[in-house]
């Protein structure tokens, strides 16, 4: 248990997790979290829980919530609190100090100080000193004025971000209305305008660059800048097409996956001709005028900056895990439907990412101890967009007597050859076809890639 502060253990102030839950079960209580489960044996042991989990607020500490009971239910309760603290399902709360931000903004960020109170476990530092981090930033939104970029400053303003810095002067007065609003609940809020994206990105915390075909090129050249640099900002990438917006992966150390990594994926597993238009006006610039909803609905346009301050937000307060980093938000602008995927380093990127350890791409990099542990550790490779194979094929095979496994393998190289379909077999599961079909595919990627193709061009071995 962790005492780190604390003189003894009746000292600590435990937390329990908000996401925690617990059912009674015959041989004591199943507790769960969003990351982790455990059944906790004993007699009484859920009466104990149901007794303790609204009072471990990090308000009392163990000494006080022991208060009155004898020797024995003393123990028996220090025992609940410590399992639950050595299994993660609470933690030490540590005590407030003075404030570190004014009365006023204190009530007007309320809602995200709860937010990163709630999702922050792990961090000593108490959630007044997180959402201070984040309102105290250096950020940089290079953009177009309006669409997605002016979407993505009003969110960083109305999730705290006391500064917010833009690199056009022909943003103008855009933002008059919200740094007023603000203003009237006692809070400072500025746009700070710089002429041109600043050479030096090392004094950033973040920078945002939102890019249609007009600015892809712009964004690839801060991207060369931002990418590996050390000490040096966390970039996030928005490119926009005439069919989706794509936000993320986070760029920064060399050894995550970049946007340019990103779209290589979606290129191999897209529409040929979307692709080809995308990276066209990456190398030409847009042919003809660009309609006006180019970047989507207003409604789109503002879902997307929301997005966009709402990860700059968890980045900066520490909530956004290193494998959050690795992954993309894809939302299709006609729909408005999203998802989230995962990106692996592409071996074309033109970007040196280095290698990529095993570790980057599962949670569990060990050897798959059966088929079944073999085909959970493919999922990750598996993905509509991204994936180095986007999905399986074989829901409309009849599945008697043979069982069959299917999955479509996007190109590795050249987008001319297309993508292919892999099938195995196996007489008794489709499991077992699966892991199989997913083992063949790899071995016809890696195949395919050929000798020394995973190196960057700079590289003379």
């Amino acid at each position: 248990m962790q005492t780190t502060g604390h003189a003894h253990p009746f000292d600590i102030c435990p937390r329990l997790r908000n996401d925690v839950v617990f059912l009674r079960v015959d041989t004591g209580i199943y507790l769960r979290s969003a990351e982790t489960s455990c059944v906790l044996k004993g007699a009484g042991a859920y009466e104990w829980m149901s007794v303790l989990a609204p009072r471990m607020t990090g308000e009392w500490s163990i000494a006080e919530l022991c208060e009155g009971l004898d020797e024995n239910r003393r123990k028996t309760a220090f025992g609940l609190i410590r399992t639950l603290l050595d299994r993660g399902f609470a933690r030490d709360m540590p005590q407030s100090g003075p404030d570190l931000l004014p009365e006023s903004v204190l009530t007007a960020f309320a809602p995200q100080i709860n937010f990163v109170e709630h999702f922050t476990h792990a961090d000593p530092r108490t959630p007044q000193e997180l959402f201070a981090r984040f309102r105290t930033a250096r950020v940089l939104v290079s953009g177009a004025p309006g669409g997605v970029a002016a979407a993505a400053v009003r969110g960083l303003l109305r999730n705290g971000l006391a500064e917010v810095v833009v690199d056009d002067p022909a943003w103008g007065a855009e933002f008059d209305a919200e740094i007023a609003a603000l203003a009237g609940k006692g809070v400072s809020a500025t746009v700070a305008t710089v002429p041109g994206t600043p050479e030096d990105l090392s004094g950033y915390d973040a920078v945002v660059c939102a890019a249609d075909g007009a600015h892809t090129a712009a964004l690839l050249d801060l991207t060369r800048r931002a990418h590996g640099a050390e000490p040096g900002p966390r970039l996030l990438p928005v490119v926009v097409d005439s069919r989706q917006v794509v936000l993320g992966p986070v760029s920064g150390p060399a050894g995550q996956p970049c946007w340019v990594c990103a779209r290589l994926r979606l290129a191999a597993n897209s529409d040929p001709a979307a692709a080809a238009d995308f990276w066209r006006e990456l190398a030409l610039g847009p042919v003809g005028a660009r309609p006006a909803d180019a970047q989507g609905s207003a409604i789109a346009r503002d879902m997307v900056g929301n997005a966009v301050a709402f990860e700059v937000f968890r980045l900066l307060t520490g909530q956004l895990r290193e494998d959050d980093e690795r992954h993309a938000v894809i939302q299709d602008l006609a729909t408005l439907e999203s998802r989230r995927e995962r990106v692996l380093p592409h071996p074309g990127c033109p970007l040196d990412h280095g290698s990529v350890a095993v570790s980057d791409v599962m949670d569990t990099p060990s050897a798959p101890v059966d088929d079944a542990d073999a085909y959970g550790k493919a999922a990750v490779l598996v993905s509509p967009g991204t994936g180095i194979m986007s999905g399986w094929t074989d829901d409309p095979i009849k599945q008697i007597p043979l069982k069959t496994g299917r999955v479509r393998l996007a190109p590795a190289g050249e987008l001319a050859a297309g993508a292919r379909e892999i099938s195995a077999f196996d007489t008794d599961t489709i499991l077992v076809a699966r892991t199989r079909a997913v083992r063949s595919a790899v071995r016809a990627y890696v195949a395919a890639l050929g000798p020394g193709r995973h190196r960057h061009p700079a590289d003379p071995s």
